[in-house]
Formats: C-alpha cells, sequence, structure tokens
C-alpha cells in the first residue's frame, strides 16, 4: 500500500508538471505548443498510469485551470459533454470540415480550435473525405445508375462536390444514419436528392433488418470508430 500511494504521488506530480506547463503556455497564446503537450505527453501519462486510479486522475485533471481553457473550444466541449451521446458526431466532422468556429468562441477558444481541427487527427478526416468522394465519383463514372448507401452516414459532407450531385447521374444515394438531426441536415443540404433511412447499425443484419436492396457501393465514414476489435 506504502508503495501504491508512493506512486499515485508521483503520478500527480508528472500531471501537475504537465497541465501547469500547458497552462503557462495558453497564458502566453502558444496554443500550438500547449495542444502538443496535452496532446502528446498526457496521452502518454494516461497509458502508463494505474487503471485503477484513473477516475480520481481525471478528477484532479478536470479542476486545474487548463481544463476550463481547453473547453472554450467548441470542438473540444463538445467532445466532452456528447450531446447526441457519443463523441465525433456530425457537428464535430463539421468543424473540421469547415474549419469555422462558432461566432461566440472566445479568443483563447479560437486558438485551441486551429489546434484541433487541423492537427494531423483533423487532416486524417479531411483527407478521408476526399477520399470517399473519388470513390464515389468512381462507382458513379463505372455505372450512372448506381445504388450508393453510406452508413452511419452523418451530414454526407463528401457529395458536396462528387458527381453523384449531377443531373447525368440517374441512380439512387442512401443514407443510413440513426440521428434524426443528421438526417435532416443531409435531406436540406441535398434537396431531395439523397434518401435518408433512420436506423441503427444492427438493424441491418436483424431480421428485422430494413429491406434497402442490393447497392453497387457500400461505404461508411466513421463507424467503425466505435466498434471494438472483438
Amino acid at each position: 500500500m506504502k508503495n501504491s500511494h508512493k506512486d499515485f504521488s508521483a503520478n500527480l506530480e508528472q500531471l501537475n508538471i504537465i497541465l501547469d506547463d500547458a497552462y503557462v503556455l495558453c497564458e502566453k497564446e502558444d496554443y500550438f505548443s500547449a495542444f502538443q503537450i496535452v496532446g502528446e505527453k498526457l496521452t502518454h501519462f494516461y497509458d502508463a498510469i494505474n487503471i485503477a486510479r484513473i477516475d480520481d486522475i481525471r478528477a484532479i485533471a478536470r479542476s486545474h485551470p487548463i481544463f476550463n481553457i481547453f473547453q472554450q473550444d467548441p470542438y473540444t466541449h463538445r467532445a466532452f459533454t456528447k450531446p447526441r451521446g457519443y463523441a465525433g458526431d456530425a457537428v464535430m466532422l463539421d468543424y473540421i470540415y469547415y474549419g469555422t468556429a462558432p461566432s461566440h468562441t472566445t479568443q483563447r477558444g479560437r486558438g485551441i480550435f486551429e489546434c484541433t481541427t487541423r492537427s494531423s487527427m483533423g487532416l486524417s478526416v479531411l483527407f478521408r473525405r476526399a477520399l470517399l468522394t473519388a470513390y464515389i465519383n468512381e462507382a458513379v463514372v463505372k455505372k450512372p445508375t448506381a445504388r450508393i448507401l453510406s452508413v452511419a452516414s452523418g451530414h454526407c459532407r463528401e457529395l458536396s462536390n462528387s458527381l453523384a450531385l449531377s443531373d447525368n447521374f440517374k441512380g439512387e444515394i442512401i443514407a443510413f444514419d440513426q440521428d434524426v438531426e443528421s438526417c435532416l441536415e443531409v435531406e436540406q443540404a441535398y434537396q431531395g436528392k439523397v434518401k435518408t433511412v433512420i436506423s441503427g447499425v444492427k438493424k441491418l443484419w436483424q431480421n428485422s433488418a430494413v429491406k434497402l436492396g442490393e447497392f453497387d457501393f457500400i461505404y461508411s465514414a466513421g463507424l467503425y470508430d466505435y466498434l471494438t476489435e472483438s
């Protein structure tokens, strides 16, 4: 028990150093350096600590002033609060796609927003959208009457500049998502060119599955982010 207490005290000291360093950098408006510390050092720290004390560590981290500063970033705040029940929702992806923070965002929040949405993680999301658009275009060129299905579709922003919205495309696009708000956004954004199906992914392989028919191209942009390896 004594060794365990010493280890925890050492963890707290290490944690406070990381958070204090990030806080000082934010005070200097060096948000990129602060983000790098939190993103890299804090990740390594969490990976190395005793999982049994993780709740204690989180409580201490959230009581540090740096937590409130990072919560001013709308992207970080939404990931933490999960207003739709999960992180990485379609609104968060739009933050990355458009790179525009809401008008009420503080100066600090905007500085951190630039880091979170334009880091390597954010850029990988932009690349994924471009790649999906290329696959969609390929499917349309091969078969102008193709049926395309997006599973866990979100806002389907990969369709925005695709051939699937061309008047020459005579096929069908279906956006399949359990999020009602996301489906409403798809209907509004694409003005009837995309059919929406509000349903959970499990319905795709259950006996009560929605009968969607056959498709020439099926893709899912972010579904695998939420699946375990098993």
